[in-house]
């Protein structure tokens, strides 16, 4: 909930009323534009006139903001303290700015979800009693888990940037390599037994 220009007192008032206001659809939350020019005059907003009254108002129009699929990310609500309605140009531009907005929140949105996604798959990888890492195509470490640590006698964190060279005998890093380049020449997962020599 954010908000610019309500009293600290009136937001709980707001919080309510736009709950209330906005599941008018039955869903919990307006998926319409809705313009309300006057409180006092239009008839679907007389539950909420004493609302209105608290914290200051008499006009108002609400929007969705949804992102490219449909899917309601929020409700963008503007007050006035007359009755008003905006323009058809104010709408349009509203309609541009909400647009932007809903793709930026909806990125951000996908983002936090990948984050999270790639955490609880780290976090089972470091569970595993096996060695289990991940590179990137020059061949350092992105990922190290607790095991493959374990055994090189490091911690996780100083495996991270490392090459083969820098973490295994001289004679285990030419095949450790042969294997790393032949899953990228190949683009499909591979299977190989890797030996290394343990210090």
């Amino acid at each position: 909930f954010a908000h610019r220009g309500f009293r600290h007192e009136s937001l709980e008032t707001i919080r309510e009323l736009a709950h209330s206001f906005g599941s008018r659809g039955g869903d919990g939350a307006t998926t319409v534009r809705a313009i309300v020019e006057d409180v006092e005059a239009d008839p679907s907003f007389a539950p909420y006139r004493l609302a209105a009254a608290h914290v200051g108002f008499r006009a108002l129009f609400t929007s969705p903001l949804a992102d490219r699929r449909g899917e309601l990310l929020g409700v963008v609500s503007t007050h006035f303290r007359q009755p008003h309605r905006p323009p058809d140009a104010d709408l349009a531009l509203t309609d541009l700015y909400l647009g932007v907005a809903a793709e930026l929140i909806a990125r951000q949105l996908e983002k936090d979800r990948a984050m999270r996604r790639e955490k609880r798959l780290l976090a089972i990888a470091d569970c595993s009693p096996n060695p289990i890492f991940f590179k990137d195509a020059q061949g350092h470490y992105l990922f190290a888990n607790q095991a493959l640590a374990r055994m090189l006698h490091l911690d996780p964190a100083e495996c991270l940037d490392k090459r083969d060279e820098d973490l295994f005998p001289s004679n285990d890093v030419a095949p450790l390599r042969a294997n790393d380049l032949a899953v990228l020449s190949s683009g499909t997962a591979r299977e190989f037994e890797e030996r290394v020599t343990q210090e």
